[in-house]
């Protein structure tokens, strides 16, 4: 496939393109013009491109699903989601209905102590920390290295959260726990 170009439209939009600039330019003298017009055509350009690639990012950003680990002293859990799961059993909104409110356990709070301190104090701190990122790495290796290559069935049946303590892993699929 060929790009024919239209000599003569072409030259047209060149020339109301240099029309505009010329009203545009205003205090700039002639030779100072190139060094002003130039930058602001490429940032258009580089806009223009970007434009396309935000939109593509943004959608891929809406599709991601998240994983979220979280630890107490001795226990530690992973969570996947997908938006499509919202109001349902593997909805952690609905088995922990008090994380749309209750902020006391927000890691970003630094009242908390999940690290640092907190673990000089509590060494099995450091084991739960450690168990529920674990957790977290194998649920992102099933959902995003391996269901892809799965069919559709067999990804049904992947789990969705894992909790976890020093003696015991709970697998949870679907509805159902085992």
């Amino acid at each position: 496939m060929s790009l024919a170009i239209n000599k003569p439209k072409l030259d047209n939009l060149a020339n109301e393109i240099w029309k505009s600039a010329e009203r545009l330019r205003g205090k700039f003298k002639a030779y100072e013009y190139q060094g002003v017009i130039l930058p602001i055509i490429v940032i258009r350009r580089l806009e223009c491109v970007l434009l396309t690639w935000r939109e593509a990012k943004s959608a891929e950003v809406l599709a991601k699903r998240p994983i979220i680990a979280a630890n107490e002293m001795h226990s530690s859990e992973a969570y996947y989601y997908r938006r499509q799961w919202q109001g349902t059993t593997r909805d952690p909104r609905i088995y922990y209905p008090e994380i749309n409110t209750d902020r006391s356990g927000d890691p970003r709070a630094i009242s908390i102590g999940c690290t640092g301190e907190a673990q000089e104090r509590n060494r099995q701190l450091v084991s739960a920390n450690l168990m529920a990122a674990a957790l977290a790495e194998h649920l992102y290796v099933l959902w995003h290295l391996k269901a892809p290559r799965m069919d559709k069935e067999t990804v049904e049946l992947l789990p969705h959260k894992f909790v976890a303590n020093l003696s015991r892993l709970e697998t949870h699929r679907g509805g159902h726990h085992g």
